[in-house]
């Protein structure tokens, strides 16, 4: 005889203290902050949306035969008083979800290697600017080379010192 998991689905509005806090826990400031806000009446300004949960009341076996990326269950055993899905939907009885833990957790994993790697691009960029910088200084001191070897130097140097800025500055943005 299979003993199944028993749980109960919860729902709390992120408008109250409660709520925003473990919303927060759960998700994050900066997901919380990108919601949508109230607008309107004693609670203007604060987060629109509820917050819905699956709690494990009753330790089990979880029903469905493979993991089901659509409602969040797992397939196995399922932990009491454990919390195994998180969404915040915009109400109560609405199929559309704003965050999702699973969803939320990849795309943070994806931007967070897309934003490392164009770093490093960028880095990579910057020292070829500057290496291209420190030849024309180099060459600038030769009183060997001719003239045009010193008018091309000068020119990609100019341009080096312009990449140098600009990714820079992107940089700059890419950590904040």
């Amino acid at each position: 005889m299979t003993n199944y998991a028993k749980t109960e689905n919860k729902v709390l509005w992120l408008k109250y203290d409660f709520g925003n806090e473990l919303a927060r826990k759960w998700f994050g400031d900066e997901a919380i902050d990108a919601l949508p806000t109230l607008t309107r009446g004693k609670n203007k300004g604060k987060p629109k949306g509820v917050l819905v949960w699956t709690k494990c009341t009753h330790g089990g076996w979880v029903k469905t035969g493979a993991y089901n990326w659509d409602v969040g269950q797992a397939t196995g055993y399922v932990m009491p008083k454990g919390c195994h899905f998180q969404q915040i939907k915009p109400e109560a009885y609405s199929d559309a979800a704003w965050l999702d833990t699973i969803d939320l957790l990849k795309n943070r994993a994806k931007k967070e290697e897309i934003v490392n790697k164009e770093r490093k691009e960028m880095e990579k960029e910057i020292a070829r600017a500057q290496n291209t910088i420190e030849c024309h200084l180099e060459l600038e001191k030769d009183e060997r080379a001719t003239d045009e070897l010193k008018k091309m130097y000068a020119k990609n140097a100019k341009e080096a010192e312009v990449i140098v800025r600009i990714y820079t500055e992107r940089l700059k943005g890419l950590n904040t």
